[in-house]
């Protein structure tokens, strides 16, 4: 699970939902947006990280727009980090 920043746990608290199942919420929809069948070690290191930072994104920042974008570019990091472990030497 990410580390999340107190000060960031301490505005989750306001919410009605405790903070834990706020965290373990938004992991969940990470896990699920950033799934990856392959177990190759790289793929699996890199989809662990990138899950970890969706949660993060999806925690902090506002709905809107920019959350969208940046969880958006964060598919595009992984698929495009996954073309290049599987691409052929060439192809680079």
């Amino acid at each position: 699970m990410p580390q999340i920043p107190d000060h960031f746990i301490a505005d989750f608290d306001s919410v009605e939902t405790p903070a834990d199942e706020r965290i373990t919420g938004a992991t969940n929809l990470a896990e699920e947006r950033f799934f990856t069948a392959s177990e190759k070690q790289e793929v699996v290191t890199l989809r662990k990280l990138i899950q970890e930072l969706g949660t993060t994104i999806d925690l902090v920042v506002p709905p809107g727009r920019n959350k969208a974008l940046a969880l958006t570019a964060l598919e595009d990091v992984q698929m495009r980090a996954n073309r290049g472990i599987f691409a052929p030497e060439h192809l680079r």
